[in-house]
């Protein structure tokens, strides 16, 4: 599945406490994923779903 910047996704694997954030960018093969905290981290494809 391809996401879209500004979609909001789940961790399948939480980071830290953190289930859900939202996509801020895409480098292949790398999703940016902006948790609540502000904290980005990037995740492959398959560790998040919509």
């Amino acid at each position: 599945m391809r996401y879209n910047i500004g979609q909001n996704v789940t961790l399948t694997e939480g980071y830290r406490g953190y289930k859900s954030g939202e996509i801020v960018g895409y480098e292949f093969p790398l999703y940016e994923v902006e948790l609540s905290s502000g904290k980005v981290i990037k995740v492959y494809e398959d560790e998040i779903e919509s």
